[in-house]
């Protein structure tokens, strides 16, 4: 089951690298989330949760914050921790 923190990374296949996310908030049509600043060869492990940070758009720390209407996260995403 899906709860907030949850981290995912998934495969890019334009940059040929893996990025992530983290849930911030299930609510009943969907799901926010946010972008973590990381591009990476290897899917994401526990160790890397420990530095990672949301990707800032600059200034005054705006966050590539979305919104996802499915509570379902797509298959081809890896868990990676909480």
């Amino acid at each position: 089951m899906l709860s907030a923190g949850d981290v995912f990374c998934y495969y890019i296949r334009d940059l040929n690298k893996y990025g992530a996310c983290q849930i911030l908030e299930i609510v009943k049509k969907g799901i926010y989330y946010v972008v973590l600043d990381n591009l990476k060869d290897t899917p994401l492990n526990q160790d890397d949760l420990k530095n990672i940070k949301p990707l800032s758009r600059g200034e005054e720390n705006h966050y590539f914050q979305d919104y996802v209407a499915s509570s379902m996260i797509p298959h081809s995403y890896i868990y990676v921790g909480n």
